[in-house]
């Protein structure tokens, strides 16, 4: 399986080092076939990475299964056309509520970390969300 995350910026907001650990993760210890990361803004990478870094234009060349943590990438990878499944990864810092209201529209899996951010995505969508207990809940992602 190859998967990708989608990020804003590359630096070390603890969702950003959770998204590298996993992914470093995931390449030791021969989950995926391939691991990659995208990002519109580059900054610092504070951990060693064993996986590819690329900038978001490149998603276009991707194929498996692309996790992207913010609307404004759903909306470029949604745009994209390949072979790819996207699953957007919401929390409840995101605020622009009318792009969450339009992304409910792209038939795409939303998954959230917590409970709350489940509720909190229902309570403005309509829709439910599956909750995940940890990262590598996304290898599991047909299942759900």
């Amino acid at each position: 399986m190859n998967i990708g995350f989608y990020i804003e910026n590359t630096n070390s907001d603890p969702r950003n080092l959770e998204i590298y650990n996993f992914l470093n993760k995931m390449v030791e210890n021969d989950k995926v076939t391939d691991a990659c990361l995208f990002f519109n803004n580059l900054d610092y990478v504070p951990v060693t990475t064993n996986f590819g870094i690329f900038d978001g234009s490149e998603i276009w060349s991707f194929t498996g299964l692309l996790i992207v943590t913010s609307l404004n990438n759903l909306d470029k990878a949604n745009k994209a056309t390949n072979k790819f499944e996207t699953v957007y990864w919401y929390d409840k810092s995101q605020k622009n509520l009318t792009g969450l209201l339009n992304s409910v529209n792209l038939n795409v899996r939303v998954i959230t970390t917590t409970q709350e951010d489940q509720q909190e995505y229902y309570r403005l969508t309509g829709e439910k969300a599956y909750v995940l207990a940890d990262l590598e809940g996304f290898l599991d992602y047909r299942s759900i």
